[in-house]
């Protein structure tokens, strides 16, 4: 167990000394930088940290070096570690070593993107740390920034892990045609997604902006609905790929 905890530090350390991993760092912080001054003119902390995230914009590029980040954590797990896929008992071990990669890279980015988030803020925001009744929701901003950040951060990983499945059962090609479809339809999608919606709603997009349900309960099981539907997905691709013939680790 030591040993196979010591071969993924490797891997993890391998990773994020890559050029391409470097590059999705640095524009990640400069992402973030432009993501803060979008919302310096928002008083309150709470609802600034939200403003970003809320941005069609900055969730492309956001949305844009993670799946450049997945790919590369993909790829070089692939064609660098193919010594260790090989010690590997089946595709079932090859492809919950990836998808346990994807996880942990994509947990650790997002910590980074949330931290610099948060000190950007406290320097310009921190003054303003009122608390009051979100929109016509029965919560405060304090909680609704909770639920939308954790929200965001599990549909992020979800999409992740989508994304390393297709990849494991396809190609880089294919995967990356697909991912530029989901960005494009982020563009896309903006202009009709800008409508409020009264009640339940199934556009992964939509949850990424700014959206006034009816109640904070239909947006709750808005987000269950939706979450349901990307886990099946999952499961689909991950019992694809242990099927798929294309896929080997010898």
């Amino acid at each position: 167990m030591k040993n196979k905890y010591r071969n993924e530090l490797k891997i993890i350390n391998h990773i994020t000394a890559t050029e391409r991993y470097k590059m999705v760092f640095i524009c990640s912080i400069i992402l973030v930088i432009y993501g803060g001054i979008s919302a310096w003119k928002i008083d309150n902390f709470f609802d600034s940290i939200m403003i970003p995230f809320r941005f069609s914009v900055f969730n492309i590029f956001m949305f844009s070096l993670l799946f450049i980040n997945n790919m590369n954590i993909c790829s070089t797990f692939k064609n660098d570690f193919s010594f260790y896929i090989m010690r590997l008992e089946n595709k079932k071990e090859y492809i919950r070593e990836l998808l346990k990669l994807t996880t942990f890279m994509y947990l650790f980015h997002m910590l980074i993107v949330l931290l610099f988030i948060f000190m950007i803020f406290l320097l310009t925001n921190f003054n303003n740390l009122d608390i009051y009744a979100y929109q016509n929701y029965t919560i405060s901003n304090l909680t609704y920034c909770c639920f939308y950040l954790i929200r965001y951060i599990i549909y992020g990983l979800t999409i992740m892990l989508i994304s390393s499945l297709i990849y494991i059962n396809t190609n880089d090609k294919i995967t990356i045609g697909i991912e530029a479809i989901f960005l494009f339809l982020f563009h896309g999608l903006s202009s009709f997604n800008s409508m409020d919606i009264k009640r339940v709603s199934l556009s992964l997009w939509s949850f990424f902006m700014t959206k006034i349900y009816e109640s904070f309960t239909y947006e709750i099981v808005s987000s269950l609905l939706m979450l349901i539907i990307l886990e099946i997905i999952i499961m689909i691709l991950y019992r694809v790929a242990i099927k798929n013939k294309r896929v080997i680790i010898t």
